[in-house]
């Protein structure tokens, strides 16, 4: 570190002190550090501004009705405006999802696979019913439904999918515990 060293016309009482270039030198790197990490803060709150506020929430949930469990993906936007969903993909194609309980609906997400189209306002919950594609007596295997969305107010930019990891004994487990409803 440098020494601070006295101003040449000084007298012994006085306390005009001079710096030296190497204590300039600490201070400019000490605001480039700042600035740096200031710069830093601003791309990091940016990033979660256009990728993940406004983010729709997704999970696996289940109603009975009578004595047969249904089971759903509920989607809900907790965001400050309109998220359209593009569709739901299961991988491994063990389910199709389906954008309500009509025939259409179900005969379109057995047929098409990928025609899920949601538009969710603030605060607002839609469940996308699932259809198992193989046996129920078959072993338990994970699976992962991929959620395909946009924000309504930038529907050019590409969202991250919203990922549900889960398995096909969870779901049934979920199924056997859902509460019954009329």
């Amino acid at each position: 570190m440098g020494r601070l060293r006295r101003h040449p016309r000084a007298t012994e009482g006085d306390s005009a002190v001079a710096l030296n270039g190497t204590t300039v030198k600490t201070l400019v790197e000490a605001i480039k550090l700042f600035g740096g990490i200031a710069g830093l803060v601003t791309a990091a709150f940016l990033v979660w501004d256009r990728w993940a506020r406004g983010r729709p929430l997704a999970w696996v949930t289940a109603r009975k009705f009578g004595a047969n469990p249904l089971e759903y993906i509920r989607l809900k936007n907790p965001g400050y405006g309109d998220v359209f969903v593009l569709g739901v993909r299961a991988y491994p194609r063990v389910y199709d999802v389906a954008k309500d309980r009509s025939v259409r609906a179900t005969i379109t997400a057995t047929a098409l696979k990928w025609d899920v189209r949601v538009l969710l306002r603030q605060n607002e919950e839609w469940d996308l019913p699932i259809f198992p594609n193989l046996p129920t007596d078959a072993a338990s295997r994970r699976v992962c439904f991929l959620v395909f969305w946009r924000k309504t107010s930038s529907t050019w930019l590409p969202q991250v999918p919203v990922v549900i990891m889960t398995s096909t004994g969870y779901i049934e487990r979920i199924a056997a515990a859902a509460p019954k409803q009329d």
